[in-house]
């Protein structure tokens, strides 16, 4: 299998890393290479592959607003992950495009170092879809939070507003809110892929945005320095819907790319292979 897709798991929190051996079991069918995105505290094992991230957030700025009872009162910061693509933008090597999950972000069977090529051979990127995101825009939290615009206001000079606007128009085959500010885009990035090369594009407006929801500054991030987009076909389960046996959760796999979220730590090893295994395709020989 030619050693050119990526797979990274990102465990953007130290206990996440605990799924790691049946992570590894998942997908090593699927992918030449996978490795893990961990934090500088986490301590890893020899017998993996890791991609260890450089930066750590300021515990006591951008204070969130998530109700989890186990962080406690922390910075929104904790949970964004895009300045890990740095890092990995580095680790890369010679791969010609990265995958990126969330360790609850489970992939299908079906999407495969070969699937990968064959969804990638006319953009340069595959995102769930993409939002414009106007400043005005009340109903999602990020845009009024201080990991908002009042982040990206502070480095929005730093991007060409026209050339956001037309790749925008690109993306989407619409036209943008007539708004005189460069925008910010949304979208949910617990599972895309890009191409090295433009992943090595944007590296540097990923660090400018380290302060941005990540869920802004991904998207925002992509659409600038492309505009051939494809998009993922997922599933992120949010409410009671949530609330599924593994099995239901696991047969959403046959018709999406991805579901999020499965909770792998809820589950015994061999309950989840068993039940992702008998969604694989089968195979000649």
């Amino acid at each position: 299998m030619p050693d050119d897709v990526l797979l990274v798991v990102n465990c953007q929190h130290d206990y996440c890393y605990a799924n790691r051996h049946v992570i590894q079991e998942l997908y090593a069918r699927n992918f030449p290479r996978i490795a893990f995105a961990v934090g500088a505290s986490c301590a890893v094992d020899p017998a993996f592959d890791h991609i260890v991230a450089t930066w750590r957030c300021d515990p006591l700025k951008n204070r969130c607003t998530c109700v989890a009872p186990y962080y406690g009162e922390h910075s929104a910061n904790v949970h964004c992950f895009h300045t890990r693509l740095a890092d990995i933008a580095v680790a890369a090597d010679d791969a010609e495009y990265v995958v990126f999950v969330e360790d609850d972000c489970i992939l299908s069977p079906r999407v495969d170092a070969k699937a990968i090529r064959q969804m990638c051979a006319e953009v340069d990127a595959l995102l769930p879809p993409v939002f414009f995101c106007p400043r005005e825009n009340t109903a999602w939290i990020w845009t009024q939070h201080e990991t908002g615009y009042p982040a990206y206001d502070a480095v929005s000079a730093q991007f060409d507003r026209e050339r956001l606007l037309h790749h925008w128009r690109q993306y989407s085959g619409t036209e943008p809110p007539a708004v005189t500010y460069t925008p910010l885009l949304s979208g949910f990035v617990d599972a895309f892929v890009l191409r090295v090369d433009l992943l090595r594009r944007m590296t540097d407006d990923l660090k400018l945005m380290r302060e941005v929801w990540h869920e802004a500054a991904i998207p925002t991030a992509v659409v600038y320095h492309a505009s051939r987009v494809g998009r993922l076909n997922g599933l992120a389960l949010w409410g009671d819907v949530r609330q599924r046996v593994l099995r239901e959760l696991m047969n959403l796999l046959a018709t999406h790319d991805f579901v999020h979220p499965i909770k792998l730590s809820t589950y015994s090893q061999e309950e989840i292979l068993q039940t992702y295994r008998a969604l694989l395709p089968k195979r000649a020989g």
